[in-house]
Formats: C-alpha cells, structure tokens, sequence
C-alpha cells in the first residue's frame, strides 16, 4: 500500500519509490487511480465518504486529497521519497483533450496503461464516474507500437557497432544480445523510450570473434537481427 502525504500545492508525494503513474481522473468526485507493474493499486479520493457513496466495496487509500481536480485542466505531479518527479501530466478540458470529463460525470481514463499518459491521445471519456479499482471501460488492446529495425552498423564489426530501431509511441524496450549457441551475453538497453529513432551501443571488445544475435523487444513486439564480430 502507498502511503500518501498531503501536499498544499496539488502535487501527491508518496512515501515509497515505485514506478507507478496516473491512469484515471475523475474531476467531479475527485479521485485518482494509479498503476504498476500490471495491476491497479491504489485509489486517493477527495472526500472518502463521497467516494464510498459512488462505489461502494472500492477501497482508497487512509488519507483524503486536500484540494480537488480543476474542470478547466491543470497539472498533475507525482513525486518519490526524494521529491523526484516519477509521473506528470497537465489535462485540459478543450480540445484535443476529451471535452467530456469536465466535472459533469465523465472521468479521464487512460486507454492503455502502455500508452504515454501525457498525451491527449491516450485518454479518454469513461461512462459515468469511472471504473476505479476495475480495468479503465475505455480499455483498447490496439497500441501497436510499430516497432522498426535498421540493423546495425557497421557490420561486420571490429569493435563496435550501433543498433538503430524505431517507435511510433513511449514504450518500454528492452535490447539483448545473444552468441550463436543462444547465450543472452549482454543487456544494453531497458528502459521506457519517447516515440522516435534511437540507438543502442553494443560493445564486442570483450567477446571473441563470430557470430551474434540482437532482439529487440516491447510487450508487444519483437524484432532480431545477425552481426558479425570480427577482429
């Protein structure tokens, strides 16, 4: 369980350092809902009383928000033990953020939690106030990242190379490189990435000459490629 402390300035300071973000917020009851590793885990309402009138049996956490969420939109920081900034968005109620939930009803949910909730995009309107501690109605399996590979290069290669892929969105990417017996032999690269090109550096000085294997992979794609070490 979190343990939240109260904050003048609308921001949530939790009391241990996990990687956790925002996924729905509700303007007219005034609650979050936060998300990790997979799993919903903890619900903060304004007015606890008030929430447990709209969704009896939903349990939030032992401690009331002191200010409630703007309809007219505002930023959202959320921040470690150590005041470091771990998630943060600024919604709005016009367009292109869903004009909806604008404390009538209608809360800002996110479509996927893979998807990057700072934008527009990702979100939006739920039916009634939500579904706090239940997967977000607005749920879309349909994020696919368009993960893309140039190779490396160079390649072959004497003593390094550069692995180029690209994202179409923020994802979590994860490169491996393996030996020709399919030995996982080195990890440069996990990590959550912005949308766009990046490359990755592999480093063979210290691997004999031959044959190598890199996969590049997200939750939801996987792409491989052949290098030739060479001295």
């Amino acid at each position: 369980m979190l343990r939240f402390k109260r904050s003048p300035y609308k921001i949530l300071i939790i009391g241990v350092a996990l990687s956790i973000f925002m996924v729905m917020l509700d303007l007219a009851v005034d609650y979050l809902v936060f998300y990790e590793n997979k799993t919903i885990i903890d619900v903060i309402a304004r007015n606890r009383t008030a929430f447990g009138n709209f969704f009896p049996g939903v349990e939030t956490v032992g401690v009331s928000l002191d200010f409630g969420l703007s309809g007219a939109g505002e930023m959202v920081r959320l921040f470690d033990a150590k005041h470091t900034v771990i998630d943060s968005l600024t919604y709005d109620d016009k367009e292109p953020w869903p004009e909806e939930p604008d404390g009538g009803g209608s809360s800002l949910s996110l479509r996927n939690p893979y998807l990057d909730n700072s934008l527009s995009s990702s979100w939006a309107a739920s039916r009634g106030h939500g579904t706090p501690g239940e997967k977000n109605d607005v749920f879309t399996w349909k994020i696919d990242d368009n993960l893309k590979t140039d190779n490396n290069y160079p390649n072959p290669f004497k003593s390094t190379t550069t692995i180029t892929f690209s994202l179409s969105i923020k994802k979590r990417v994860r490169v491996d490189i393996y030996n020709i017996s399919g030995q996982r032999i080195a990890s440069p690269l996990d990590t959550v990435l912005p949308e766009g090109t990046h490359n990755v550096l592999f480093d063979g000085n210290e691997f004999s000459c031959g044959i190598y294997f890199f996969r590049i992979s997200t939750n939801t794609s996987t792409k491989s490629g052949k290098m030739l070490l060479l001295r």
